[in-house]
């Protein structure tokens, strides 16, 4: 067994609280935001410069801001054993909720700007956020009418400047975003999962701040129904104007054993833009409906008594316009079409878990390969942490592994560090379409001896080669039968009621269909589940349509780059642990250009393992399967200019089905 450790870039929440002394701290970089560009030097993307002109300061510095739904700032140069922080200053006109964030995660979750009043807030920066030298800053809108930020200041106990920004350097480092492994068990706890489907509230026009107020009674009951979540509004009867936000609610009981663990909040798919609220309090803010997306509610809820969660949701955003979700399905798209839930982690636990295998040159033995991240976020170190591996054939039987324990050693309060390790699996079945062995990993964390957490993970050993014009799967060629699959039900539009993904798969086999292109966006997790055990090809496409994104990257198009670089990493790190994954799919009919380069590298990075195509056509210098669209017959003569590349056509007729 191999182990490799390194530093990891995910941000734990609290790890801003570091000692400092203000007297050691002077200024690096400044930027007086909406005055002239060369007083904004780090300055990467808002929508504007504004002057306020309301009442509540003399300060013209605080009066000049910039504004938009998203604002960022990029600095190079920064020392990874230096400490920085932030001191941000705000005016308002009005009530505005904002998150601010590095490029690994929440600095402010909740920052409120009231109307008239100035406001100051000094923060420490985590290492973990500039241990490259680079440091992202991002300012998000949660409610009002945008973010705004009039100026910021970086102070360090290094006194070397930070250097000015590159063209859109923040979004050239793009957020990885943090899915954490649900756990299988956690010490000391009954139940560690609590799923939040069901019934809940529902308000086409909900009050201004209706978050903040109480269980939904007496005069508010008012125009509250119930819905059924998973589900969207529109297929439930519901109707909620354009560019408005609808009002989701429920009460859940959190158990008194959660106390003292993590908490996290997971939505697989809330369309397409929204915030969201426990207790009255901001817990984060996601724009996209088609990837899973995590907040941590560890400080938000109440253990041991009930909870109350509200969502905003509003169909129409740029991530429906990217994904021409709303315009293909004709009709909006909106609601939370997939599921909902909270689970409880250990302090210390497994943040990350990333499975590939690969076989040895003559395809017999392979290398079960892991990539560990364990983090600790208690505000104490955790000592003597380790973690161990077990494997199980199809059969039950026990894999021997040697040397199965990864000794991860001391865990800073904030810290979180990523193990690399390999074993050698003798002879293992292999998965493929037709015989798709899935083995058992059993990942279980300790601390001085004592088990915290358990997880369970089904692995295949399958290995994706392209040489020349070919697509290998375990060292043999495939020839692909495949099919364009919309996630769609009569009843229930977007949101596929429970077994029918399954009950596809099997349909599909039938009818001798080894592939299913999940157009034109990730698919329902389900769906991989029933790919894996059933044998079936997936290639996973991002949440990506018609979309004309400009080739060259100005400030005013980094909200398209963001969005499309998110939502391709929440589809990477969510699926790539699915054998049946064969290929990603970066966008569908859409114009190639430096974003989805950028894409492609992101992709290259989360998961080296799989080829990637581009419907249609893409760039073969990033994207190995050249992909067509309706050749008719010519099609075979097209694919022949092509001879060091495998061929895909990725639609060719349409069937009503």
């Amino acid at each position: 067994m191999m182990i490799r450790a390194r530093p990891f870039l995910f941000t734990v929440l609290g790890v801003c609280r570091l000692c400092w002394r203000a007297d050691a701290f002077t200024r690096v970089a400044y930027d007086d935001v909406g005055e002239c560009d060369t007083l904004q030097p780090h300055l990467t993307a808002a929508e504007g410069p504004w002057r306020f002109n309301n009442p509540g300061t003399s300060d013209e510095k605080l009066r000049t801001a910039v504004f938009g739904r998203r604002i960022e700032f990029a600095y190079r140069g920064l020392n990874p054993k230096a400490a920085y922080k932030a001191r941000l200053r705000f005016f308002s006109d009005n009530k505005r909720e904002l998150l601010v964030k590095t490029g690994q995660g929440d600095l402010l979750a909740a920052l409120t700007l009231s109307k008239d009043q100035a406001s100051e807030h000094d923060v420490m920066i985590p290492r973990t956020a500039y241990a490259s030298g680079r440091l992202a800053l991002v300012f998000e809108r949660v409610s009002g009418s945008n973010a705004v930020i009039s100026d910021i200041e970086l102070l360090s106990d290094d006194p070397q400047p930070l250097a000015a920004a590159l063209g859109a350097e923040s979004s050239r480092v793009p957020v990885i975003p943090r899915l954490s492994p649900r756990p299988s068990a956690v010490g000391g706890m009954q139940k560690p999962d609590i799923d939040l489907a069901g019934t809940w509230q529902f308000n086409t026009q909900p009050a201004t701040n209706f978050w903040m107020g109480e269980e939904v009674v007496g005069a508010e009951r008012r125009g509250w129904v119930p819905i059924q979540v998973p589900g969207q509004w529109v297929m439930q009867g519901m109707q909620v104007d354009a560019n408005t936000a609808a009002g989701y609610r429920r009460v859940f009981a959190v158990p008194a054993d959660w106390k003292g663990k993590r908490v996290k909040l997971r939505c697989d798919g809330v369309y397409s833009d929204a915030a969201v609220w426990i207790n009255g309090k901001c817990a984060g803010h996601h724009e996209g409906g088609f990837t899973p997306f995590e907040f941590d509610v560890t400080e938000l809820v109440n253990t041991g008594g009930d909870n109350r969660i509200d969502l905003a949701v509003v169909n129409e955003s740029l991530a429906d316009t990217l994904a021409s979700g709303t315009q293909y399905a004709c009709h909006p798209l909106g609601g939370i079409p997939r599921g909902v839930r909270l689970f409880a982690l250990p302090e210390a636990h497994v943040a990350a878990l990333y499975v590939t295998t690969r076989f040895d040159n003559l395809f017999r033995d392979a290398t079960l390969k892991l990539q560990v991240c364990a983090a600790n976020e208690d505000r104490a170190a955790v000592e003597d942490v380790r973690i161990t591996v077990r494997l199980n054939a199809p059969d039950g039987a026990e894999v021997p592994l040697a040397g199965h324990s990864i000794v991860v050693g001391r865990l800073d309060a904030g810290q979180a560090v990523t193990n690399d390790a390999s074993f050698l699996v003798r002879n293992p079945l292999k998965w493929d379409n037709e015989r798709p062995h899935l083995y058992t990993l059993h990942v279980r964390l300790e601390a001085r001896g004592q088990a915290l957490e358990a997880l369970r993970k089904r692995v295949g050993f399958r290995q994706v080669e392209i040489r020349g014009n070919r697509m290998m799967v375990n060292n043999r060629p495939v020839k692909l039968r495949g099919v364009n699959r919309h996630k769609v039900y009569p009843t229930t539009g977007r949101c596929v009621p429970d077994g029918l993904h399954r009950r596809d798969v099997e349909l599909f086999r039938e009818a001798n269909v080894n592939l299913i292109r999940t157009s034109h966006y990730p698919p329902d997790e389900a769906l991989l589940d029933a790919a894996d055990e059933l044998g079936m090809f997936i290639e996973c496409e991002a949440p990506f349509c018609w979309t004309s994104v400009p080739i060259r990257c100005l400030p005013q198009n980094e909200h398209h780059r963001h969005l499309i670089l998110r939502q391709t990493a929440e589809m990477v790190v969510a699926y790539r642990n699915h054998p049946s994954v064969l290929f990603w799919s970066l966008s569908n009919e859409s114009r190639w250009g430096e974003h989805y380069a950028a894409a492609s590298g992101l992709v290259r990075e989360l998961d080296p393992s799989r080829p990637q195509t581009f419907n249609n056509p893409g760039d073969p210098r990033y994207t190995e399967i050249v992909n067509f669209h309706y050749c008719g017959h010519g099609g075979p003569a097209k694919g022949r200019g092509k001879p060091d590349n495998p061929i895909y056509l990725g639609e060719d007729c349409h069937l009503n089905a």
